[in-house]
Formats: C-alpha cells, sequence, structure tokens
C-alpha cells in the first residue's frame, strides 16, 4: 500500500500579495499621477481597540483630495481584522446602486460593504468604486473646478503684470 501525500493546498496562493494598505497607496499614487496632483487620493488608517471579546479592526480611509478649491471627500473605506488583514469589507456610497454582498449595522442604508477575500479581490471592487458614475462625476467636477480656479489665478496675475507695465510706461 501506497502512503502517497497528497498536497491539497489552493496551487494559486500569490507569494507576492499586496495588504490592503499597500493596494490603496498604489491608488492613491495612480490618482495623484493620472490628475497631474488636480487631484490626489489620500489614505489614511485608524485602528479600533476591542471591547471584550471583539477583534482588533482596522479601517484605511480612501480620500479625494483637491487642494486647489481646498476639497476633501471620502470616496471608501476598507476594514479588516488587524490580525488577518483578509477577508476585506469594501464599503462606498459608489456601491448604492449595486446589489450590495450585506449591509452592515455600523454604516448608513448607502454604505454597502462588499467583501474581499484575497487582494485581486480588493482590486476588482476597487475598480468598480473608481469607475461608478457617481465618482467620475466627482472627479470631473473637481478637475473643473480646480482649472477654473487655476484660471481665475491666472488672469490675476497677467492683469497685475499689466497693471506694472502701464505705470512704468
Amino acid at each position: 500500500m501506497s502512503t502517497e501525500l497528497l498536497d491539497l493546498w489552493p496551487t494559486d496562493l500569490d507569494l507576492d500579495a499586496p495588504s490592503p494598505l499597500m493596494i490603496l497607496n498604489i491608488q492613491a499614487e495612480a490618482l495623484t499621477r493620472r490628475t497631474k496632483g488636480v487631484i490626489r487620493g489620500e489614505v489614511t488608517l485608524n485602528s479600533e481597540v476591542p471591547t471584550g471579546g471583539e477583534a482588533s479592526v482596522e479601517q484605511l480611509n480612501f480620500d479625494l483630495v483637491a487642494p486647489a478649491v481646498g476639497f476633501r471627500q471620502r470616496l471608501l473605506f476598507v476594514r479588516y481584522g488587524k490580525e488577518t488583514l483578509y477577508p476585506v469589507a469594501v464599503m462606498s456610497d459608489a456601491f448604492e446602486n449595486q446589489a450590495p454582498t450585506t449591509i452592515t449595522p455600523t454604516t448608513s442604508d448607502r454604505t454597502r460593504a462588499h467583501f474581499a477575500a484575497s487582494p485581486q479581490e480588493v482590486k476588482e471592487l476597487l475598480k468598480l468604486v473608481f469607475n461608478a458614475p457617481t465618482t467620475k462625476a466627482t472627479l470631473s467636477s473637481l478637475i473643473a473646478r480646480s482649472n477654473e480656479v487655476r484660471a481665475k489665478s491666472q488672469a490675476k496675475a497677467v492683469s497685475a503684470n499689466g497693471n506694472e507695465a502701464s505705470s512704468e510706461g
């Protein structure tokens, strides 16, 4: 009788798997680069201290920041166990018109929680949020407002230079 050992472990384990924080930081940098700094992505970490026998939870917040117009908006947040990292819950108002996988009691009815068990699933959920009509509208509005502020600033600079030249002549 053969005592052959069987390897029953998943064959698709990613040995280079990024953490949720790494994924969000990469996306924040990508947004900043794509918009040439007009809109920045900012990631912040909040840790929650457990009450009683609950596990520690971390929350990553992903904010859209438009410095020219003094605007900041939370686009999404990701929650996970401090020790485990996966699965994660990705929550965003951008999921409002999509079928939720669950609605958590700690969020509003509009903020749906979608769960991801792997980095690839996190990326797929982020892509849904980033490409949602509400996100695109927000990005377009922020770019337009920022361009408006920049144009006014340039017009003032030209006007000020013109006034200096006419007063010298």
